[in-house]
């Protein structure tokens, strides 16, 4: 069973978009548990249209319900989701209260008990870093951040800047003892053909190696602006530039031991 944690500090890099279709993809072979820990429930709304109603991960880390109330299968076979909504945010607040190292177990507690059950989970994380994202780390065993090119100079990027906040975010962490060495890997996504998206690249390739994945999501408008009625899951979409590449990259995940 293996932990991956798709993260950054930057929001609009695809995350989300990601988060769902390496789900959806490892599930065509595999059992698959996606954690929507965003307090915007983006990932929940792409599968349930009342997620709002939904009991999720906010009741499940406070231990109001049991985790067979908060799992709920998908339309694809073998996905499960926990999903999320705005009663996260009243949690962070409500952690922040509490013993630190505790309220930084919560997640691998809940989520012990049903490891067994999956092969994979994906966690969708928000774009910070607070506990919940403590949380994460503490139960992950790979981390992906996806980069996407900026308009701006590789030297000005939000993208690197928010990249390189989850970086050290990782590497404080293991030094502090708080989690053991984990993987992690770079994703580039929203590429194109452009001179600067080449630039970007390059620039990535250059300093992290063998770091940044070999797939890459290219960039195409058109399915994700209808994600709200494909539900985002582009890697449906046979014979589409982001749905190959998509699928690239879930083969690519599963050949990371």
């Amino acid at each position: 069973m293996k932990t991956i944690s798709l993260m950054s500090a930057k929001g609009g890099c695809s995350k989300t978009t990601t988060s769902i279709n390496i789900a959806v993809g490892l599930s065509k072979t595999s059992k698959v548990l996606l954690i929507d820990l965003d307090p915007q429930g983006n990932s929940s709304k792409r599968f349930f249209a009342n997620y709002m109603e939904l009991e999720g991960i906010c009741e499940l880390l406070r231990k109001e319900k049991g985790y067979e109330e908060c799992i709920y299968h998908t339309q694809f076979e073998n996905l499960d989701i926990i999903p999320s909504k705005k009663n996260l945010f009243v949690l962070k607040k409500e952690m922040l209260y509490a013993s630190h190292g505790i309220q930084q177990l919560k997640l691998k507690n809940a989520l012990d008990p049903i490891r067994r059950d999956y092969d994979y989970i994906i966690i969708d994380n928000h774009p910070d870093i607070d506990l919940l994202i403590s949380n994460a780390l503490m139960c992950s065993d790979m981390v992906i951040i996806p980069v996407n090119p900026d308009a701006d100079s590789v030297e000005l990027s939000d993208s690197i800047e928010g990249m390189n906040l989850t970086l050290q975010n990782i590497r404080e962490a293991i030094e502090e003892g708080e989690i053991p060495e984990m993987q992690f890997r770079i994703l580039l996504t929203m590429t194109d053909n452009t001179k600067a998206s080449r630039v970007f690249e390059d620039y990535l390739r250059s300093v992290y190696g063998d770091y940044v994945l070999n797939s890459c999501i290219n960039y195409q408008s058109a399915p994700v602006k209808n994600k709200n009625k494909s539900g985002g899951f582009v890697i449906e979409k046979n014979d589409t530039r982001i749905g190959n590449s998509y699928k690239a990259l879930v083969d690519e995940i599963r050949s990371i031991s």
